[in-house]
């Protein structure tokens, strides 16, 4: 049998393709959401062998676990997202920060010179409260995933744009993260801004 030469990918600290040995994938038939459930089938699989796992994202509650999941595991783990595109981009966020906090407790226990990555320096400031992580938002949703994942990796953070902060500002309100609203005056074109108003900002100031 031959094998077909592929591109080397590289997922966690495991290597497919190119060659390289073939892995064993399997994938979780728990409920996402469950972390203890998940958690508990992802380590009975890979003491069977298993040395990536898939999880099904289908919606944001999935989403939400996928953090704490990574948390609690040694093996890579492959979000199969359904639907929403959003739900992808704050899961390769999480992804990101998770490896960003291991690089800054890994420094902060007296990382090797030659250890140092320039990539995750750049999240150093970011985890020692230098500066806030800058989020981008329009939607509601979009507004409380920032949220969540800010309060995750105990992170300082801007709520910039806020575009529709005036419908969810008690929530924007009890998080402590300061609201940076605007341009108003700018085109509705996108979906994202569809309930932009001049009234955010008064909303947000009267939130209790």
């Amino acid at each position: 049998m031959t094998r077909e030469q592929t591109r080397v990918i590289r997922i966690g600290e495991r290597v497919i393709g190119g060659g390289n040995p073939v892995l064993i994938q399997s994938m979780t038939n728990t409920r996402t959401e469950d972390v203890e459930a998940t958690v508990a089938q992802i380590h009975a699989l890979e003491k069977a062998g298993c040395e990536i796992i898939r999880c099904t994202v289908p919606a944001s509650e999935a989403a939400k676990a996928v953090g704490e999941i990574k948390k609690r595991i040694s093996i890579p783990l492959v979000a199969d997202i359904h639907f929403d595109y959003r739900m992808a981009i704050a899961a390769m966020l999480r992804q990101e920060l998770f490896k960003a906090q291991r690089y800054y407790e890994k420094k902060c226990a007296g990382m090797k010179r030659s250890e140092e990555d320039f990539h995750y320096e750049a999240w150093v400031p970011v985890f020692e409260g230098k500066i806030p992580l800058k989020a981008h938002v329009h939607r509601a949703d979009d507004i409380q995933t920032a949220i969540r994942i800010a309060k995750e990796y105990g992170l300082s953070m801007t709520l910039d744009h806020c575009s529709e902060g005036h419908l969810i500002a008690e929530k924007v309100k009890e998080s402590g993260f300061p609201a940076v609203v605007g341009p108003d005056l700018a085109s509705r074109s996108k979906i994202e801004v569809q309930n932009m108003a001049f009234k955010t900002v008064g909303i947000l100031n009267r939130a209790d």
